[in-house]
């Protein structure tokens, strides 16, 4: 075969540190814009971001050059250096170590 076709969708889980709970309405469309800006530097498309307070819940076709480990590490290193550097909540931010990732069919991303 000469040409390859990746599209790998994938549902990835992300907590803040501690399950701390600064998540919220005012901030989340600031976050979810770092979020999505740092995915589509990676060449990642975002479909779908949503969030508790604690927690925030992302769908995207991972890039096929790069491995989920790398890019969870790139996005939470930057929303949290560019959260705490903006200033955008009250107290210092981090995420929790891990992180989950689960691969979506693709015939479920519509109901996802």
């Amino acid at each position: 075969m000469t040409h390859s076709k990746v599209r790998l969708w994938t549902h990835v889980i992300c907590c803040t540190k501690y399950r701390y709970p600064c998540i919220s309405f005012k901030t989340e469309s600031i976050g979810y814009a770092l979020i999505r800006k740092e995915f589509i530097n990676l060449g990642c498309y975002v479909d779908m971001i949503k969030s508790m307070p604690d927690h925030i819940h992302v769908l995207f076709l991972l890039n096929p050059g790069m491995s989920i480990r790398a890019v969870m590490k790139q996005i939470k290193g930057f929303v949290s250096h560019a959260i705490n550097q903006n200033k955008i909540i009250p107290l210092p931010f981090a995420w929790s170590v891990g992180y989950a990732a689960f691969s979506v069919s693709e015939s479920t991303v519509p109901i996802i």
